[in-house]
């Protein structure tokens, strides 16, 4: 560090992204000029394996070549929902089917298949995992993401798969520090506020972080939550001194880096410009600032902590403090590469142990499962959508169809869109009085309420089996002579899972990972 200018270290303190997914002549002056601490891999960064590879290759070799830092590269790889790969990597059940299977074996096994493949292709740090305890029904951007509701099973079920991440070969992140699941709004957006008390936040939703910090979590991401009863200047907790530096460094005693969540996000850019932003977080103890949108909001970053630096509101020793962190941070990637350890069980295995142990039949009072083979069944299947920036789940076909025609041969299948009146569409109901057994997957129920309305009219007059294919808020609405299930997930694993499950002889789950 001792060699670095002023510029380089500034440059350190920022995540960004680059624009694009090859290595050109733009790209290079932007890396050459502010020579920052990492890049997020997005979207936009990816068309295939192969060009992933060699894009990260070609800038690292860049940066080794004009003595730059060698930047970590970080992606939103969760498993489930959130998983930028989408289908290129492999694709997991949901973080709360994961949690719902009760066996933190299977933490570590897919923490360890996702750090690998990431390692494989050159990314040094997986943001993940997600140690935020989701304690509302309606929260619009944790939900499924988390492993549930419990403090000690969710610290279990982190601090394992934050260890399979390190074993595969990669750096871990919790997130997002002090709990994002106690909130109804979706900081991607706008603000979100948590009204818990600090004692509640203390001895609920802080919990799986201090058991991470005890077994060395690599870094910890902090929200941009309000926490009204602990901060009471009513700011995000990525701006707090009294959250960051009072409880995380001194308190928790952390003192592995800290990265705020995007601050490209409503919930700040709604209130702060960019360069205010960054300059706040790191005056409130914060080492790298996620800044992930346009280049010249990052460019606006790193110029704002140049002129808080010449204007004496940010003095370089606090600047070195992070830099040495961060450069600790960068050894251990390099270390973590070399000792990476190959998964010990087969993939494939994995993702259908946690898809076949999540599955939880919440009722059959009709006793309709298993479903007999000689039956006409209508299968109702939602759209897939992304319900959030948060999501990546809504970008494929759901084809539990396919799998349940490969078990029962006379099935019917209509998508239908979110927010349709279903009662209204005669289509279905004329296909409904030749069936047997109505099929519905549900998708957010608590939101799209008209789903839960038309099952619950319809059971009635059909027997009925529903299927929660994400939240399992919504198993306590359904009419008690409907058959309902959660599945926490729409991946092909988990339909082909599901489909096996309601026409063969199957051992569920009982236990919900959240209380409803």
């Amino acid at each position: 560090m001792n060699n670095m200018s002023l510029d380089e270290k500034i440059g350190q303190l920022i995540l960004g992204q680059l624009k694009g997914n090859e290595l050109n002549k733009e790209m290079k002056e932007f890396i050459m000029k502010y020579r920052l601490g990492g890049y997020r891999f997005s979207g936009e960064n990816i068309e295939n394996l192969p060009q992933v590879t060699k894009f990260i290759s070609d800038v690292k070799r860049f940066c080794e070549e004009n003595s730059i830092k060698e930047p970590i590269f970080g992606a939103d790889q969760e498993g489930g929902t959130l998983s930028v790969f989408e289908n290129l990597l492999s694709q997991f059940p949901s973080t709360m089917a994961l949690g719902a299977t009760t066996d933190v074996k299977l933490a570590y096994d897919e923490g360890n298949v996702i750090g690998y493949e990431l390692s494989n292709l050159g990314i040094d740090m997986a943001f993940a995992p997600v140690a935020d305890l989701n304690l509302q029904k309606n929260n619009p951007v944790i939900g499924v993401r988390s492993f549930g509701d419990n403090p000690e099973k969710v610290s279990k079920f982190c601090i394992k798969f934050a260890k399979g991440l390190n074993d595969g070969g990669v750096l871990n992140s919790a997130k997002h520090f002090p709990g994002h699941g106690n909130t109804t709004a979706d900081s991607h957006i706008g603000l979100a506020e948590n009204s818990f008390s600090e004692k509640e936040i203390r001895d609920i939703e802080i919990k799986p972080f201090i058991k991470l910090i005890e077994n060395g979590i690599d870094t910890i991401m902090v929200s941009h939550v309000i926490y009204k009863n602990i901060e009471k200047n009513k700011i995000p907790a990525s701006m707090s001194k009294i959250i960051i530096t009072d409880i995380l460094r001194n308190e928790l005693k952390y003192n592995g880096v800290i990265i705020s969540d995007d601050m490209e996000m409503g919930a700040i850019l709604k209130k702060y410009p960019i360069e205010e932003a960054v300059v706040k977080f790191l005056l409130a103890g914060g080492d790298m600032a996620l800044v992930n949108g346009t280049k010249e909001a990052q460019i606006k970053a790193v110029e704002g902590i140049k002129e808080a630096v010449k204007l004496g509101i940010i003095s370089e020793e606090r600047i070195n403090q992070s830099v040495e962190r961060i450069l600790k941070l960068k050894s251990k990637a390099k270390k973590l590469k070399i000792n990476k350890k190959s998964p010990r069980k087969k993939t494939e295995e994995v993702i259908k142990d946690i898809s076949e142990k999540a599955l939880t039949l919440y009722s059959d009072n009709k006793k309709l499962l298993p479903i007999k083979k000689n039956l006409k069944l209508l299968l109702l299947l939602p759209e897939s959508i992304n319900m959030t920036e948060a999501d990546t789940s809504g970008n494929k076909i759901n084809k539990f169809g396919v799998y349940l025609k490969e078990k029962i041969k006379n099935v019917d299948i209509i998508t239908y869109k979110l927010n349709e009146n279903l009662l209204g569409d005669s289509d279905i109901l004329k296909k409904i009085e030749k069936s047997d057994i109505l099929i519905q997957g549900i998708l957010n129920g608590m939101r799209f309420k008209n789903q839960i309305e038309f099952i619950n009219n319809i059971s009635s007059k059909i027997d009925t089996i529903a299927i929660t294919l994400r939240d399992p808020y919504e198993l306590k609405l359904f009419s008690k002579d409907i058959t309902a299930i959660a599945a926490y997930s729409q991946d092909d694993i988990t339909m082909k899972s599901l489909a096996k499950a309601i026409t063969e002889k199957f051992e569920f789950n009982f236990i919900l990972p959240v209380k409803i």
